[in-house]
């Protein structure tokens, strides 16, 4: 009994974690738990921290992205304003007028002291009246018209307009197509000027004009983007309607404007003097001695017109004559001629004329 109480007493002081199996399993499974409790930790740890860096990889990325597309649709815009701003330098535009100005240029063959010269006119009259360029024709023996159809005519100089740089000439030609003439002044806010090529085909929007125009001779229209054309000869600059505006000369500076509105006083001027002799009752002499022929200029046209005096010359016939048509015989060897017989008496073997052309005097041997 005593044994076996002991055997129970000593059994009975074990631990009960050592001595029962589930108590025993129960620390090694704590154990276990503790120790994969802190790996756990450790790995939740660094799978939290790799979590936040993915996050903030990929917001990094999304901003990077973003900005990138922001970047390259600035730049695409950038890039359609650029083209859109070189297209205005370079001179191309799509909108223009439906309009042909071949229709009422017309080609200048001019053959002058220093060789033979090209350019184009425009066609003011239905019967033969041109504006064109007075450096094209600085100098000129000869002036040929060559219009749209072939056909070549001889021209002259019928006037001149020295402050704006352009020349009328008169060439002998009728049922031509006159150009319609438009004022700069009258465009208004918004509307636009065209630069149209009778043959080099350059077009494009010239200018859009942001306020109204109240003073067009001082509105000079951007000189650097016409200066980079280096031939304008033939262009016109023309409204929305097709009506002539302006008209490129070329001086020291490169290429500029002259608006019509300009020099329509001397237009008329000159067509309305150059009709009034020719259509004169004063009768065609024909001097063989110079040979050429002449309308007198009478005293009531010489005083309307601002002209002089003295013998219109008609045509010549003589060739290589220092005498070209549309010249003003005012005097020979200083006597002053009205007609054609004070022309007549006062021609000799050899002397000198003295001719009033382009709104200046010159004198010339005979």
């Amino acid at each position: 009994m005593n044994t076996e109480n002991e055997k129970n007493t000593t059994n009975t002081n074990e631990s009960p974690s050592e001595a029962s199996f589930g108590g025993a399993r129960y620390k090694r499974n704590y154990d276990r738990y503790k120790e994969s409790s802190g790996k756990n930790d450790t790995a939740k740890g660094l799978s939290r921290k790799a979590k936040i860096g993915t996050v903030i990889a990929v917001t990094a990325f999304a901003a990077l992205l973003i900005g990138l597309t922001f970047f390259v649709v600035a730049m695409i815009d950038r890039s359609k304003e650029t083209d859109a701003a070189a297209t205005d330098a370079a001179g191309t535009e799509t909108a223009l007028p439906d309009i042909d100005v071949k229709a009422f240029t017309v080609k200048l063959d001019v053959t002058g002291t220093e060789g033979v010269r090209h350019g184009y006119g425009l066609i003011l009259t239905a019967d033969g009246y041109i504006m064109a360029d007075s450096a094209l024709t600085a100098d000129a023996v000869t002036i040929n018209a060559v219009f749209e159809n072939g056909a070549t005519v001889s021209a002259y100089a019928a006037g001149l307009d020295e402050d704006n740089g352009v020349i009328f000439l008169k060439a002998d030609a009728e049922g031509l197509t006159a150009a319609e003439i438009g004022d700069v002044s009258k465009l208004k806010t918004g509307e636009s000027l065209y630069l149209i090529g009778a043959e080099s085909g350059n077009s494009f929007k010239l200018i859009e004009l942001g306020d109204a125009i109240t003073d067009y001779s001082g509105y000079s229209i951007d000189r650097a983007k016409l200066s980079t054309f280096v031939n304008l000869s033939g262009c016109l600059a023309v409204n929305a309607s097709g009506e002539v505006v302006a008209f490129p000369v070329e001086d020291a500076d490169g290429w500029r404007l002259v608006f019509m509105t300009e020099v329509l006083p001397a237009i008329k001027d000159m067509i309305n003097s150059g009709k009034a002799i020719l259509d004169s009752d004063e009768e065609v002499t024909l001097i063989e001695r110079l040979g050429i022929e002449i309308k007198s200029i009478t005293a009531d046209i010489s005083e309307e017109y601002n002209i002089p005096s003295g013998c219109f010359v008609v045509s010549v016939t003589a060739i290589g004559s220092k005498i070209r048509k549309g010249d003003i015989i005012v005097s020979v060897d200083g006597v002053p001629v009205t007609d054609g017989d004070s022309l007549l008496r006062s021609l000799s073997d050899s002397g000198k004329l003295s001719i009033y052309r382009l709104n200046g005097y010159i004198e010339t041997d005979y």
